[in-house]
């Protein structure tokens, strides 16, 4: 099978038909069913002798098929190809889009920093817009609630504005990476090297909104195409005479309609993409009103002395270091493994001291732009030595290869000096960047593994759990038991996994699910072995095995975790299992803002049927966790409509869910009787 997937993945016709001449239809529809979800699209949004190499390949293929009369594979194929083909169509008409704006008849310096005024003034709208939120509240909303997300009013509707700054933010990132191609501002390293800005401030230019734009549109095309490829999702083409009366009044010629499936699995990690969102947040408020954590954080950055004192330079560095210690199963501050050259809290510091920087700028200097030795001197006042500044400097720089501004925040422009947007740091979270330069530069924390194994067993056993680590062998057969444990007439057999979440990205929810899904063949055959060999549980725990239902959960160190039996194992996650061990009742709580106190905490919902938690408990938390009940309960798929050229659309689909909205669902007749009270 691996033979025959690299020879597929290469395109290699000749030698893929000869190996398959005799294979029967199911095992080669099996064959592109694991082809198609592997993580790899097929799409080429730029290389069209990659093109013509796949579809060489697909044509001969679907010849074979047809000539042994393999309907489901070939009909397989072609759907997939369909949506591949369509991609492509619209990638190419986002390109000669770009070359038709009117801001591309400008000499390319000033198409580059007409774009960013442009961009640097829209999230300055959003950051007044939510200044204006905040400061307006009336008599009946001095208190909030931490689960609750903030909307603001945009040109007429309604917004996320964490939403529209990262679409924004990764607009742009996009569209000066294409700048950067057309016009070689690429360094032998890969870094991009934009020309100095004017002279004064930088232009806003209306026309610039139309290249924005188009970079958004080809974001979410690659977003939607992939998750359609990846997930058996499917795409409608319709020309001009398929094309509604109200669409032809618009002037369009054809559109297109992709229509994500949206799978159980795929809402499972949109809900976990949102929980980790929202704990972070709920720490860092919690973090901002605790009185004690204030007292840690310094005025001037030249209070620091070194990084090892027990000082830092905001509540968002605190909450960060919080967070990644709780991730990572270890004390990260005292932690002095370096990661590419600086350790997980020199990573944080830096960042920490770009968020300082803006902040205390002064106002009246060139805009945004800093020279290397002004770059250095603020990261060694914050603790970092001079060669793990440059270090830094390194690798926070825009490149080819960068995901957006957030990993690489520093524009290195020709005079040698350095570009920052300062808007992008309003409301710049450390720990989210920390996770996602970790992940591009495949950074792996070697113990976290074992350090998660260790934090499960000692939380069961807090709750005076029996529970154990164990590894057997027998014969050229070899066990390995991360956690089991005992409750009431139950064994749990949990196998434990630290690995990186898929974060809403296609690909690598793709990836990942291939990856749960051998995570459980795993899972069942540890259940196996304690079956074949109950001597094993007879000499860890005393006691016989048949005496027990055996019930296999798979743990998650990052919130993933699946209602139910996922391929009849359970999948679970540290927070959700936390949760419910380390307390009976889940509780809501309201923060009063100046007074930084809680004015309200309800108990909305018992874990526990009596005083400690059993089986019956642990169970029916499994079935349904109310963790994520708070968000499939409003979870729903929206459609909407982007331009890959005045008369190109294409429609894409997205998922929405809210905590606050799932909450008051969820506990509807308990906050207003707390209300009426």
């Amino acid at each position: 099978m691996d033979e025959l997937l690299k020879l597929a993945n290469s395109y290699d016709a000749p030698n893929f038909l000869e190996q398959i001449s005799r294979i029967e239809e199911n095992d080669l529809n099996r064959l592109f069913e694991l082809f198609f979800s592997l993580g790899d699209t097929h799409i080429y949004q730029h290389d069209k002798n990659k093109r013509g190499q796949r579809n060489d390949f697909f044509t001969a293929l679907i010849t074979f098929c047809k000539e042994r009369f393999f309907a489901g594979v070939c009909e397989e194929v072609v759907n997939k190809l369909k949506i591949i083909y369509c991609a492509e169509e619209l990638f190419d008409e986002i390109k000669n889009s770009l070359t038709k704006t009117e801001l591309s008849k400008l000499p390319s310096e000033q198409q580059c920093w007409a774009q960013i005024g442009r961009v640097e003034n829209e999230l300055m709208k959003i950051e007044n817009l939510l200044r204006e939120k905040f400061e307006n509240r009336g008599d009946k909303d001095k208190t909030f609630s931490v689960s609750e997300r903030v909307k603001i009013e945009l040109n007429g509707t309604e917004a996320d504005p964490d939403f529209l700054i990262e679409q924004i933010v990764t607009s742009l990132s996009l569209s000066l990476t294409l700048l950067g191609h057309q016009n070689k501002w690429f360094d032998k390293s890969g870094k991009l090297v934009l020309p100095a800005p004017p002279e004064g401030k930088i232009e806003d230019r209306l026309e610039a909104a139309e290249i924005t734009n188009l970079a958004l549109s080809w974001q979410k095309l690659e977003s939607t195409s992939a998750r359609c490829v990846l997930f058996d999702g499917e795409v409608l083409r319709r020309d001009a005479n398929r094309l509604e009366p109200r669409e032809k009044e618009l002037g369009l010629s054809k559109t297109f309609h992709f229509q994500p499936n949206f799978s159980e699995f795929e809402k499972f990690d949109f809900i976990s993409q949102r929980r980790v969102i929202d704990k972070h947040n709920q720490n860092f408020f919690e973090v901002v009103l605790e009185s004690s954590a204030k007292e840690l954080v310094v005025n001037d950055i030249n209070e620091i002395n070194s990084i090892d004192e027990l000082t830092f330079l905001s509540e968002n560095e605190i909450n960060t270091l919080t967070s990644l210690s709780s991730l990572f199963c270890e004390n990260v501050i005292e932690n002095e493994t370096e990661f590419h050259g600086l350790t997980i809290r020199e990573w944080v510091r830096a960042y920490s001291c770009l968020i300082y920087l803006v902040k205390n700028c002064d106002s009246s200097e060139k805009a945004s732009v800093y020279s290397m030795p002004t770059l250095n001197d603020l990261f060694i006042s914050g603790g970092l030595t001079e060669d793990k500044a440059n270090t830094f400097i390194n690798l926070a720089t825009f490149g080819k290869s960068s995901r957006d501004f957030y990993d690489k925040p520093l524009l290195k422009l020709d005079d040698g000096s350095y570009y920052i947007f300062h808007p992008l740091f309003t409301g710049f979270s450390v720990f989210f960047t920390v996770l996602s330069v970790f992940s591009e530069l495949e950074i792996i924390i070697k113990n976290k593994g074992k350090n998660f194994e260790t934090s499960i067993l000692d939380k069961l056993r807090n709750r005076d759990i029996q529970a154990g680590e164990f590894k057997f062998k027998r014969d050229l057969s070899e066990y390995e038991y991360d956690a089991v444990f005992i409750l009431d007439n139950k064994l749990f057999v949990v196998e434990c996994k630290n690995r990186s979440l898929p974060g809403w990205n296609p690909v690598r929810g793709a990836r990942f699910e291939k990856f749960i899904g051998k995570t459980v063949a795993q899972v069942n055959r540890l259940v196996e072995g304690l079956k074949l060999h109950p001597e094993v549980f007879e000499e860890h725990f005393g006691r016989n095995i048949s005496d027990f239902e055996i019930v296999p959960i798979i743990m998650n160190a990052l919130p993933f975790a699946f209602p139910g039996k996922y391929k009849g194992v359970y999948l679970s996650d540290s927070s959700s299992f936390g949760q419910f061990l380390s307390s009976k009742t889940i509780s809501f709580k309201e923060y009063e803002g100046k007074k930084n106190k809680i004015v309200k905490e309800q108990e909305l919902l018992n874990l526990w049927q009596g005083d400690h938690p059993n089986s019956d408990d642990l169970i029916a938390h499994l079935d349904n966790p109310i963790h994520l009940e708070v968000y499939s309960n409003n979870i729903e798929a929206q459609h909407l409509w982007l331009k890959a050229s005045d008369s190109v659309w294409f429609t894409f689909g997205e998922l929405q869910a809210d905590l606050h909205k799932g909450l008051e669902i969820k506990f509807a007749k308990e906050l207003e009787a707390e209300e009426e009270c």
